[in-house]
């Protein structure tokens, strides 16, 4: 069963980091999240059995507009203004918005388990046609739903601020 967006805020489990929520941000079954940070990620991931190493992270200029131009066939990481604390029992899904999905871009992020705290982030493919998005424009939902009752996340993620920040702890 999905939670609606007015009982995540209600119950705490998504806040914003800059701002509060904005009415419109609230829709039937998710909640809209809006880009903060639009990163270009670059070097090689390496991904083993029991250790992995990301890639670098860095930031992309907004030109006078406050937007981020994103060419054609590139992937890019984005940071959202929200963030989140899934309750034991529950999980949490980004999934793109319709807007991006006829602009040609795919957003997309990973699941959202039990416990974990922190920002909520993914990545944008840009398909075919450069897009220009502004900060705060509303890319991706965020989706909760409940799940069978287990262990709480206390994985290298918890308490993530930003990929920059992420990537620097795990690649120590």
């Amino acid at each position: 069963m999905s939670i609606t967006p007015q009982r995540m805020i209600k119950e705490g489990w998504v806040r914003g980091i800059v701002s509060e929520i904005e009415p419109e941000q609230i829709q039937q079954i998710g909640l809209d999240l809006r880009v903060g940070k639009i990163q270009r990620v670059t070097g090689t991931a390496t991904l083993m059995r029991n250790s992995k190493v990301l890639p670098h992270y860095s930031d992309i200029d907004t030109n006078q507009d406050d937007c981020w131009y994103l060419q054609a066939n590139q992937g890019y990481a984005f940071e959202s203004m929200e963030e989140c604390s899934i309750p034991i029992g529950y999980k949490g899904f980004v999934i793109h918005r319709s807007t991006m999905n006829r602009s040609a871009c795919l957003v997309t992020g990973s699941v959202y388990d039990p416990g974990y705290r922190g920002i909520i982030a993914g990545t944008i493919y840009v398909h075919q046609v450069p897009i220009l998005i502004q900060r705060g424009a509303r890319i991706a939902q965020f989706l909760i739903s409940e799940g069978e009752k287990g262990s709480a996340y206390d994985g290298d993620y918890q308490n993530q601020k930003s990929h920059s920040s992420a990537a620097e702890k795990i690649n120590k």
